[in-house]
């Protein structure tokens, strides 16, 4: 077995290269070619595989994704939109609450605005005023215990992000590497690119196809 770089391109003189053309013109008996290509066929035997392996993809370290719309990605839309129900919510319960509390205790009625502050105030942490009726206690007590878990839930998930963002989008499998907007290198026009160029159009294989771009190997790593 005589170790070569590539199992074989045939060149435009008709001559072989790679593993191909160290068996066509008897310079080893025997070789090992991790791809199968139809168009050896005809100059090679080939013997049962003895292992399968998978393509691997190298690429470059991702950037991390910095966003002000990261104080968002804490929640997923649906809680976001469960929080702000509920929080309409409280906001209403307790003006109705302070109507009738006025009415039983002789208070004065709270504002549409006040109540709303009160809310958001509790929401951004800040102190709200004394508060002289049992029944308005008994509901921020409640809305305060359900903003302490929220709030921490929130506040714990965010600092995960700051000190360990998202990364960009990378493809590891053929079907996201069509759809995305990523180039492939290729080092030369071997049994791997044949493979590619003879898929049908339209399919996935055909879509990888044409972000191939033949370089040699010192250039697909700097790209990388």
């Amino acid at each position: 077995m005589i170790p070569a770089t590539a199992g074989g391109k045939k060149l435009k003189n008709g001559t072989w290269t790679g593993h191909v053309g160290n068996l066509l013109y008897g310079r080893a008996d025997l070789a090992t070619i991790t791809v199968f290509a139809l168009n050896r066929l005809p100059y090679i035997d080939m013997c049962s595989p003895t292992e399968f392996t998978s393509i691997t993809f190298c690429h470059g370290i991702p950037n991390p994704i910095l966003s002000w719309k990261s104080i968002f990605w804490p929640f997923s839309p649906l809680t976001w939109i469960v929080f702000l129900n509920i929080v309409g919510a409280t906001i209403v319960i307790l003006k109705i609450v302070t109507i009738f509390a006025a009415k039983v205790y002789g208070t004065k009625v709270w504002s549409s605005s006040f109540t709303i502050w009160v809310i958001l105030s509790s929401i951004l942490q800040q102190n709200v005023r004394k508060l002289r009726t049992w029944d308005t206690r008994c509901l921020l007590t409640s809305w305060f215990l359900f903003l302490v878990l929220l709030t921490q839930a929130f506040l714990s998930n965010l600092f995960g992000f700051f000190v360990s963002p998202p990364l960009e989008f990378v493809p590891n499998t053929f079907q996201e590497l069509a759809t995305s907007d990523f180039l492939a290198g290729i080092t030369y026009k071997g049994a791997v690119y044949q493979f590619f160029s003879n898929a049908k159009k339209g399919t996935t294989v055909d879509k990888v196809f044409g972000k191939f771009r033949t370089n040699e190997m010192d250039q697909c790593f700097k790209n990388v």
